[in-house]
């Protein structure tokens, strides 16, 4: 066959040419097709079954070398995917009985290229069960399984985990490019109902946690911010305010974070950075809806850092400086309470301050004692005017 299509949903017309063969057995009443497909540069083999005509039970393998879906697909019609009215319909999938398996060597979309794709696929009883789910993406392994069930209110449920991918190559090419890089992992376990995107959107629960080693984090050099302020430690001066700079980099050997998801927001979520010299903790939480986000930190210069390693910071050894990062996700600020540090030799600073401010009272005291004192003296040594004498 020479196949010709449109569809809203692609960007314009596609040809492919399909070969194969059919084998229909009316008296067992199934049938089969195997079928090759080229479409442009992609080969696509396939075999689809068909068991009893009268209550069809499909049975579908595909195997593909290479799908590049940027080229086929309506970025118009992508848009409805990030519209919350776009409607989630399954009543296709109710009552189909289908069993299946996915394979490709490379499917390429928008940010994204998955490579050795594998997924099982079974639909039964209204509920459409992707699993395994497997690929390579980015250097890492993803591994896991996505479930719908096709419900008059329609449920969802992925549980992904993404090993030993580049976090720095996930992010290319998007408006968070160069700003978190490091090796590690994602695990996610999600689930959601609603019969519109916006629906499944708000009532997202779950959990995603990410893990990251020897990478760096844009926004500030926390090393610098840390001895740059070390002259407030004990005082009483206001916090230091650092506006997000993505040109400074924070290098870690160590990244956590959890994200707590409720009802479609980060009810919560904890933070743990680690480097030889300095571990930032705390946890916060995120706002989706307007995209704020506030976190209360503590970052801790190790107590175990020398002058040769630690420089400048070693005078900061075992202090803990309290720090809120607060404001738009995308540029948030960065506050540090050097008034609150705690830990190392803070009370001793706070001591020394104490004793200088009250040497420096008693000091300017004695000068005031000592100025009044000497317009007394200048004022006793003047003669009094004389009387004067009428003649």
């Amino acid at each position: 066959l020479a196949v010709t299509g449109n569809h809203p949903a692609l960007s314009g017309e596609i040809t492919a040419n399909v070969t194969g063969g059919m084998h229909v057995d009316h008296a067992a009443q199934d049938a089969k097709l195997d079928l090759v497909a080229k479409i442009d540069d992609s080969k696509i083999a396939g075999t689809v079954e068909l068991k009893d005509l009268n209550h069809p039970a499909y049975a579908v393998e595909i195997i593909a070398d290479r799908l590049d879906l940027d080229r086929y697909l309506s970025g118009e019609w992508l848009k409805r995917f990030q519209d919350d009215t776009t409607a989630f319909d399954t009543s296709i999938f109710k009552d189909m009985i289908l069993h299946g398996s996915l394979r490709a060597g490379e499917i390429k979309m928008g940010k994204f290229r998955l490579n050795k794709l594998a997924a099982d696929i079974k639909v039964e009883k209204s509920m459409i069960t992707i699993a395994p789910l497997a690929a390579l993406i980015h250097g890492g392994a993803l591994t896991g399984s996505f479930s719908v069930t096709a419900h008059e209110m329609p449920m969802v449920a992925a549980r992904q985990n993404l090993k030993g991918m580049q976090i720095g190559a996930l992010l290319a090419d998007t408006a968070y490019a160069g700003r978190l890089s490091g090796k590690g992992s994602i695990d996610l376990d999600v689930s959601t109902q609603g019969n519109s995107l916006g629906a499944l959107r708000k009532a997202l629960n779950g959990n995603v946690s990410l893990a990251l080693a020897q990478g760096s984090l844009a926004g500030i050099d926390l090393r610098t911010a840390l001895i740059e302020g070390r002259g407030d430690l004990g005082t009483m001066n206001a916090t230091r305010i650092h506006p997000a700079n993505f040109t400074d980099k924070t290098q870690f050997s160590e990244l956590k974070a959890t994200f707590d998801l409720k009802d479609g927001e980060v009810s919560a979520a904890g933070f743990e950075m680690k480097s030889p010299l300095i571990r930032t903790a705390g946890e916060g939480g995120f706002d989706t809806g307007s995209g704020k986000m506030d976190y209360r930190l503590n970052a801790t210069v190790s107590s175990a850092i020398n002058r040769r390693t630690g420089g400048e910071l070693f005078e900061l050894k075992g202090i803990t400086v309290p720090i809120r990062v607060s404001g738009p996700y995308a540029a948030p600020d960065f506050a540090f309470d050097f008034a609150a540090a705690s830990g190392g030799n803070v009370d001793r600073l706070r001591a020394a301050i104490a004793a200088k401010a009250e040497a420096a009272r008693i000091e300017a005291a004695k000068a005031e004692a000592a100025k009044a004192e000497t317009a007394r003296t200048e004022a006793a040594a003047v003669p009094a005017p004389k009387e004067k004498t009428s003649k």
